[in-house]
Parts: structure tokens; C-alpha cells; sequence
């Protein structure tokens, strides 16, 4: 749908099912920020928040939700979000990548 939507053949839909995920689901979620964002295409995110481990502003119970990642640093290993939720003072923000790879999972993302 978002490849119709778009006009475009560039987005996969890929799994994270494991909650913590794995080293190779990991490395392959940083592999594909780096190569979306850099050939300017945002990551999809499906995300499940919960109260323990929320982005900014995020009430303190656990949320259903989709984000975009339309940055990142490699210095630190953060990225930029885009998040329309309104929850956050700013609808952008930076997360550590670690944290992103903890909110994707039992969901997935498109990249």
C-alpha cells in the first residue's frame, strides 16, 4: 500500500516478532535507517509503547501507534522521529537507537 501510495518499489514491510529483539534484527534495522534516510526515504515504524518505556511525553500507559524515522546520527546512535501524536512538546524528537529497537517489537516497520 504505502509502495502504490507513493509510486514507488522502495519499501519492504519487515518483522521484529522478538521482544527483546535479536543482534541480527537489530543490525538490520540500523542497516536500513542508514540506507532509507540517506537515498531520502522515512522508516515506518509500528510501534508498542508501554509505560515503562515511552518516547517524550507519552502518558503513562501503553500505546498502539505508527511514527516516521527521518533521521539519524551515527556519532550517537540516535534518530530523528517524526510523530504526529501530538504527545511530545515538539512533533519531532530524537530517540536513542536502542530505544527505537525496543519499541518496534512484537510489531515491525517498513524501510
Amino acid at each position: 500500500m504505502l509502495n502504490s501510495h507513493l509510486g514507488t518499489g522502495w519499501y519492504e514491510t519487515k518483522g521484529m516478532p522478538n521482544d527483546p529483539p535479536t543482534q541480527a534484527q537489530r543490525d538490520l534495522l540500523w542497516r536500513d535507517v542508514v540506507l532509507d534516510i540517506d537515498n531520502n526515504y522515512p522508516i515506518v515504524a509500528n510501534i508498542v509503547a508501554p509505560a515503562g518505556n515511552h518516547p517524550p511525553g507519552y502518558p503513562n500507559y501503553t500505546i498502539y501507534h505508527y511514527f516516521t524515522v527521518i533521521g539519524y546520527d551515527s556519532s550517537d546512535m540516535t534518530v530523528l522521529i517524526a510523530d504526529p501524536a501530538g504527545f511530545a512538546p515538539t512533533a519531532t524528537y530524537w530517540l536513542t537507537f536502542n530505544q527505537l529497537a525496543t519499541l518496534i517489537p512484537p510489531k515491525g516497520y517498513s524501510a
